[in-house]
């Protein structure tokens, strides 16, 4: 029988000292297929070619899947060099200096189909990155681009590097997938650890601009500031940068995509700032755009005012997100991608101190500052891209706390952050004068406008109805005149004529009425106005609270690691230290709220921006609540018409917390699902969740104000969610109303039970930001 035929061939290779793995294979497919019980499925060869064309479609897109999988492996660079490519048939070459692959990790990840890794391991082994490829589209986006690939890969623990030779003219129809190898040998290192992939026979040709592309479609991952020298021993993430290069003629390369050219050669200006050796601060700024180039003495409030800072420099590029200075095409990612990555960050002794230059963290006061407007050009964090280079071996002046999270805030950290921002604000100001811009709201030409106060507006309606009283008296008194004479003499015709026309008097009534019914809309507005000035008490409060409170975390932190700890106090504390983020994050949070709210003038917003500010704050929240929150934004430029930022805390808070509420009476995990884009209507917002949802017959009273469906409580409520007031969807409804909006229950997706709909007119091109100061 074939079947025993096969059987004795297999056994007779399986003894065989050198094993014909392949043919092993293949028999044991053909073995398999006798199993009268069974039956198994099978993959045919040319599937692979098949994936490859539709999961990555373009090939920008394939190329920037392999980046993010180096992203993924924790390099710090990856270059791409592109050979011969003004046509099909050419090379190209991606190194990075990640991980690196060993021999099991080659096997059984990148040769293995649809793997679990992304789902066991969410974040990268050294540097804890999120991971930002799609596990497996690897494999199929190397395959769509070229014909043959060879990976190269070493890792720092082995003596050699992999080499694996892959053929996809291989991969026909009418092949068994299992059945098709491609040999790995050993090869010497060409670098202490990373990974190779030659890419030949390219399926495409690759314009400049293409290439280009690819470096925009990955640029979220880039962390482009500059950096101090870091000792290769530190373990915190050093950046990820990436070059795109092409072959010249000889030996040449051209440069066409980097972090200069595509990031800091958009950079307004470069400012430098250093402390000379008898403590005299300096500042430096330099703009080809602007022909500035300029060094000046610092003023200082006191002599020596900054003698613990010797020796300390800074270095940051300067930004202004126009498109005066920054192409349309890379306007809206920059932007984003200041306001992720922005800041100035602090370098002791060549190693990265945390939180500073963090997103949530506004240690020099720029976001604040910039929210008051006393200093009218962009000096917010995310117009910085830089780093701070304290030299300190022996930590006289700077130590950081026990916890490793911060400089403890002595007289030498107080020195640093006065500098540094003064000199900042300095420089800005010298930028602005070079612009011919305004510098400070005090300037001849600056002038605010401002609404009535309450007792004008007061007065102005009481003088208007006195007004039309006194002349309601007067035509009352003239007609009572006309009709005694009428009684005397008689009517006559014309007169006759007058009578039948309708009273002045009566018109006047109805204006007094209107005016009576806007006293008395009036009246309410007071009351709203006065509840205001109620809340925003307790605004100052709450910001005075979160400013002061962040003062506290660098000693809290100290005290509990100077406790002496058992295994189970280690479980204790990490608990503190996770409770310690949570408040923390929602500290900055709220403070940058407040001091956003500052300022009263409504201006187009970013709806990327204030989500993505919503999430950082409330991530904690929702893992500590088994929540997980998705987001779905299509589009870049997705700016609102004019409002507060504090608007959209509010509005972005109010509909988690009610979703919190109706996950918490599922008593299940809770998800979340935020989606904004752009229709033809304007933006949209799309809050989902998968709690209880909203019975039919309450639907169109949620909105109304004072209506709840949470019960209420007499005293201070003990749960760990808050009782109902009635007011969130009413205060979300004025919201969006008052900028021309609308929020709406829409239809749900799929594992989702409510959805609220925010619909928003977006900013017109002149209303959108420019940052003309």
């Amino acid at each position: 029988m074939e079947k025993d035929k096969i059987k004795n061939k297999l056994v007779s290779l399986l003894g065989e000292a050198d094993t014909n793995y392949s043919e092993v294979i293949k028999l044991s497919n053909e073995l398999v297929k006798f199993d009268e019980n069974y039956v198994r499925f099978s993959i045919d060869a040319a599937h692979i070619s098949r994936l490859g064309k539709e999961l990555v479609s373009r090939q920008e897109t394939a190329v920037a899947e392999l980046i993010k999988n180096a992203y993924d492996a924790d390099a710090s660079w990856v270059s791409m060099l592109y050979d011969n490519t003004e046509t099909p048939g050419g090379r190209l070459t991606i190194t990075d200096s990640g991980n690196g692959m060993s021999r099991s990790e080659l096997v059984n990840g990148f040769m293995r189909i649809s793997t679990s890794d992304k789902r066991h391991n969410p974040v990268s082994e050294r540097y804890t990155r999120v991971r930002a490829g799609q596990k497996g589209i690897g494999r199929f986006a190397a395959q769509r681009l070229g014909n043959k690939l060879t990976i190269t890969t070493q890792k720092e623990s082995d003596a050699y590097a992999l080499k694996v030779v892959i053929d996809w003219n291989e991969f026909k129809s009418d092949t068994d997938l299992s059945e098709i190898a491609s040999g790995i040998t050993s090869a010497p290192k060409s670098m202490q650890h990373g990974t190779t992939l030659e890419i030949d026979d390219l399926c495409d040709s690759w314009t400049e601009a293409q290439i280009r592309r690819v470096y925009r479609y990955v640029i979220e991952l880039i962390q482009p500031f500059p950096l101090s020298a870091q000792t290769s021993s530190s373990n915190s993430d050093p950046g990820f940068k990436v070059t795109c290069k092409k072959s010249g003629t000889g030996t040449e390369t051209i440069t066409l995509a980097d972090d200069q050219s595509m990031f800091f050669d958009h950079a307004l200006a470069r400012i430098e700032g250093y402390v000379n050796d008898d403590g005299t601060p300096h500042w430096k700024v330099e703009s080809k755009l602007l022909n500035l180039n300029e060094t000046a003495v610092l003023e200082q409030k006191g002599e020596r005012a900054f003698s613990n800072l010797i020796g300390v420099k800074f270095s940051t590029h300067y930004f202004i997100y126009t498109p005066e200075y920054i192409p349309r095409q890379l306007n809206s990612k920059l932007r984003n991608l200041g306001n992720e990555k922005g800041g100035i960050r602090v370098y002791r002794n060549g190693f990265r101190v945390r939180p500073y230059g963090e997103s949530y963290n506004d240690w020099l006061r720029l976001d604040y500052s910039s929210s008051l407007r006393q200093i009218l050009p962009p000096h917010s964090n995310q117009n910085f891209f830089g780093f701070v280079e304290l030299h300190d071996p022996e930590g006289a002046r700077f130590e950081e706390t026990a916890s490793r999270e911060g400089l403890i805030e002595n007289e030498a950290y107080n020195e640093l952050v006065s500098f540094v921002s003064s000199a900042l604000k300095s420089a800005v100001l010298r930028i602005a004068a070079a612009r011919k811009k305004k510098q400070k709201p005090s300037q001849s030409g600056w002038s605010y406008s401002s609404d009535l106060d309450d007792q004008e507006e007061s007065s102005a309606l009481q003088v208007a109805k006195n007004k039309l009283i006194d002349l309601q008296s007067s035509f009352q008194e003239e007609l009572e005149e006309k009709s005694t004479q009428h009684d005397v003499e008689g009517q006559s015709d014309s007169e006759s004529e007058d009578s039948d026309r309708r009273p002045p008097s009566d018109s006047i009534s109805e204006v007094l009425g209107v005016l009576q019914k806007a006293g008395d809309e009036r009246e309410a507005m007071l009351e709203e106005i006065g509840m205001l000035r109620v809340l925003a008490s307790l605004g100052l409060s709450i910001g005075e609270f979160t400013h002061e409170i962040k003062h506290y975390f660098p000693a809290i932190r100290l005290d509990v690691s100077a406790l002496s700890v058992t295994d189970e106090d280690a479980k204790l504390i990490s608990r503190i230290d996770q409770n310690l983020n949570t408040i923390q994050s929602y500290a900055s949070y709220f403070d940058t709220t407040v001091s956003a709210n500052v300022s009263r003038e409504r201006k187009p917003l970013e709806l990327r921006d204030v989500i993505n500010d919503f999430l950082s704050a409330t991530h904690s929240i929702a893992s500590r609540d088994s929540i997980s929150i998705q987001k779905d934004i299509e589009g870049y430029d997705l700016f609102t018409a004019p409002m507060h930022y504090s608007e959209w805390s509010s509005i972005l808070n109010n509909l988690f917390t009610n979703a919190k509420k109706s996950i918490k009476k599922m008593n299940i995990e809770g998800k979340i699902l935020i989606k904004a884009g752009a229709d033809q209507n304007g933006l949209y917002v799309e809050f989902s969740d998968n709690g209880c949802g909203i019975p039919d017959n309450i639907k169109d009273r949620v909105f109304d104000a004072f209506f709840t469906t949470s019960e209420a409580s007499s005293g201070f409520s003990t749960e760990s969610e808050s009782v109902g007031t009635g007011l969130g969807l009413k205060l979300v409804t004025d919201i969006l109303s008052s900028s021309g909006g609308t929020i709406l229950i829409a239809p749900s997706e799929p594992g989702y039970s409510t959805t609220f709909r925010l619909e928003i007119p977006a900013a017109s091109p002149e209303e959108i930001p420019r940052d003309d100061y």
